[in-house]
This record gives C-alpha cells, structure tokens and sequence, in this order.
C-alpha cells in the first residue's frame, strides 16, 4: 500500500511518469471475474504492477484481486482529499501576505487610475481564468450605480486564488490599490474547502467581501466600466451595507441612466467592431 501512496502523491506533485502509470491503470484496466485486469505492453510499467501485486495470468495482461483494487482507490481519493486541502492552505496564505502588502496607490489621479483600469483590463481580456473575477467586479461596480449606499460583494476566495500567484496579485492590486475597495469580512480558516472531485462538490467555501470605495463617483464608475468588455451576469451576492454614500456621487436623473445606457451600448458596439476589423 506504501508503494501506491507513494505513486498518488507523486502525481499529484506533476510527476509525469507516476501521472501516466496511474491513469493508464484507471483508464486501461477492466473487471472481470478473475479480479481487476489490465493489458500492459510497456516493459517500464510491469515492475510497477508486480509491486503491487498484480499477477501476471498470460503475455500482456495482469490481474488484481478487486478487494485490494478499492483499497487503491480509496486511497487515491483520500490523497486527493488531503491534496486538495494542502492546496487551499498554501492559496490562502498568498491571499493573505498580498491583502497585507497590497494598499491603496497613494496621489492617484483618475486620469492615472482609468489607465491601470485599461491595462488590466487588456492584459485579461483572453485570459479564461479571470472570467469570473472580471465578471463578478464588472457585475459589482453596475450594482452600486444610482444607489445612495454603498455596495458590497461577497466572492469566493476562490476565484481570487484559481489563476495563479500573479493573477491573484494584480486582481488584489486592481481592487485595492487602483480602487480603493476595502476587505470588510473573511471567513476563518477553521472554514475548509472540502472538493470532493467524484462527486463535483464542495463544501463550506472560503468566501471575502469588499465594500465599495465611498469616494468614487457614479460618473467615476461608469468611466471605469467603459474600460471593460461587455460581461454576462454574474452569480455573485451584492448587497447594499448601512453606509450611505455623499449625495453629490450619485446620478439621480433617468435621464442621467439612459444616457449612460447608450454611451455603453455604443462602447461595446465599437469594441466589437474593433475585434473584427
């Protein structure tokens, strides 16, 4: 059992060769009555099969008793549980050493702030692991428009951590730094992401939730948003906190609504035009 444990972790460490083993036994291997077969023609893996006693019954094809297969599965599922939770520590602490070292850009004018907007904007515009960061934010600064409090969103940790250590640093810095959003709750760590990958699910997710920044203007907003391509809606929670915002940052006027409605409208037309010329 030593072997196998050894062999699960190896691949979840990207070991290629422990990898390719393990997915040639789950992919290639059958039941039959005589136990767990699999027909093998790579003489690098039958050392591997004899230690972990499968028998070899004729040229090519070796066979496992079922009862030590699940054994190996349950195994493999239980590293993969602990994998998994090993993953979530290690993101959770980059989360938190970028939250710490990340603070708001100091002197910074809104000419210079809609430029960083328009870099990361660019820079993530093709890249598939920031949708649904791109998607929430966009979804969030649509919300507070109009609204006389201020606007909170509650986001899975998750989609902070998912893309990388680079991409986590620039979503915080855009967040905090260029926007000036502040981190009104996290959930502890005794709140344990639990992805149980057989079944697709998860439980008890780690989740943060930011508060707008009360000195940016509905005018600001709608100047950030133009930054971004047109974005689907997002399944993550707003809210509106008890905070309100300075009356002068707020549109009041229908007219004021509509018109950012078509200069939006006419933003994306143009973005698409531009895509395709």
């Amino acid at each position: 059992m030593d072997q196998w444990r050894s062999l699960v972790d190896k691949g979840f460490d990207n070991d290629t060769f422990a990898s390719d083993f393990i997915l040639f036994l789950e992919g290639c291997g059958r039941i039959t009555p005589e136990g767990y077969s699999v027909t093998c023609t790579n003489n690098a893996y039958e050392p591997l099969l004899y230690d972990l006693n499968f028998s070899r019954v004729a040229d090519h094809t070796f066979v496992l008793n079922l009862t030590q297969w699940q054994e190996y599965i349950n195994v493999k599922n239980t590293a993969r549980r602990e994998w998994h939770a090993q993953q979530q520590m290690r993101s959770r602490q980059q989360l938190n050493v970028v939250l710490t070292e990340t603070q708001p850009i100091p002197n910074l004018s809104e000419h210079q702030r809609l430029q960083l907007v328009k870099e990361f904007a660019q820079r993530h515009e093709i890249n598939v692991g920031s949708v649904p960061f791109v998607r929430g934010l966009v979804g969030f600064l649509q919300y507070q428009l109009f609204k006389g409090q201020l606007a909170e969103w509650r986001v899975s940790e998750y989609v902070l951590t998912q893309n990388g250590e680079n991409n986590l640093k620039d979503y915080v810095n855009l967040l905090r730094g260029v926007l000036g959003l502040e981190v009104i709750y996290r959930d502890d760590d005794n709140v344990a992401i639990t992805m149980d990958v057989d079944n697709n699910g998860d439980a008890g997710e780690q989740y943060i939730v930011w508060r707008m920044n009360s000195w940016l203007s509905d005018d600001q907003l709608s100047q950030i948003l133009r930054r971004f391509p047109r974005q689907t809606q997002s399944p993550d929670a707003y809210n509106l906190s008890e905070f309100h915002r300075d009356d002068a940052f707020i549109s009041q006027s229908n007219s004021h609504s509509i018109w950012h409605w078509i200069r939006s409208m006419v933003h994306y037309c143009i973005s698409i035009l531009r895509r395709l010329l």
